[in-house]
């Protein structure tokens, strides 16, 4: 697969995270209709989000210089694929049932979205992961972010006093 095209996911995603940067913790500052776990502050959320932008632009990496190596290959694509669950299973259904724009919605449909979907077409394309490897290391990807955040965001309150 081509390198570029590898290299699109790291600009969506930081087109992604940068809009999440900027507005998220304001939104979340605002009353909500869900429950969610403490409300992170503005540098926590920005730890969280460097760290996980990080993490995805050194598997990015090493899966560029070593692509048969079959970790980082799912890794990498797993990352892919919890990119388009975090759009459709956070930033959507946010918007929707607080009815105000949820940040990150607009660069997840219209970058990455798009941008993730072609790798994993071209990922069935030539045959590089079935789909349940996709959605196995997906699931896996997600989860492990899942788990991340909330520890991100207490390293970030023991870590960060300025």
């Amino acid at each position: 697969m081509s390198s570029y095209l590898l290299l699109l996911f790291i600009l969506a995603f930081f087109l992604h995270n940068a809009e999440e940067a900027i507005w998220l913790v304001r939104k979340s500052a605002q009353p909500s209709k869900i429950k969610r776990q403490p409300k992170p502050t503005q540098d926590q959320f920005l730890f969280a989000v460097l760290f996980v932008t990080a993490l995805a632009v050194l598997i990015t990496a090493f899966y560029l210089f070593y692509p048969d190596q079959w970790f980082l290959k799912y890794a990498y694509f797993g990352y892919v694929g919890a990119m388009i669950l975090n759009v459709f299973l956070v930033h959507l259904p946010s918007t929707i049932l607080e009815r105000r724009y949820s940040p990150g919605l607009m660069t997840g449909l219209l970058v990455l979205v798009p941008v993730n979907g072609l790798l994993i077409t071209r990922v069935f394309q030539i045959k590089l992961l079935s789909l349940a490897d996709l959605i196995g290391a997906t699931g896996i990807m997600a989860a492990l972010l899942l788990l991340a955040i909330p520890l991100l965001f207490r390293l970030a309150g023991t870590l960060i006093h300025y």
